[in-house]
């Protein structure tokens, strides 16, 4: 009986062995979430603080930071054009007063009823038409 007792033997430690390393690669599974967790938590810290800079220097920046504050300045233009274009393609543009939302074929905005100027698209830019005024503000 002694190979079976042998073998009884071996077969328990050899499964006390994988139980023992399932505990330990869960714990590890376990350990490098939280470490990754708290990494995405920096991460998350160092774009508030890169954000938050921005915002109170834009204009008067470290010299370090000056080359990528002004591609945030293009990149933001950039946004800008981009949004007019999808503006014009939507047949929409906004009141000059108030600011709402108005179809470009409108002659005055439906929420403040000021005039909107009539918006004419040469090859890349917004133009207003000749005659219409700049500032309308209408006084109510």
């Amino acid at each position: 009986m002694g190979f079976f007792d042998d073998l009884g033997k071996k077969v328990t430690d050899a499964g006390q062995k994988a139980v023992q390393k399932t505990k330990e690669i869960s714990e590890i599974a376990s350990i490098n979430s939280k470490i990754s967790q708290n990494e995405n938590k920096i991460n998350q810290l160092y774009f508030q603080i890169g954000k938050l800079y921005v915002s109170l220097h834009r204009n008067d920046c470290e010299d370090d930071f000056k080359e990528m504050i002004n591609t945030i300045n293009e990149l933001e233009q950039q946004i800008e054009t981009f949004k007019d274009q999808v503006q014009e393609i939507k047949g929409i543009q906004h009141c000059p007063k108030c600011g709402a939302e108005v179809q470009s074929s409108v002659s005055f905005c439906s929420s403040c009823g000021a005039p909107i100027p009539k918006v004419e698209k040469t090859e890349d830019f917004f133009v207003q038409a000749e005659g219409a005024s700049e500032d309308n503000d209408v006084e109510k």
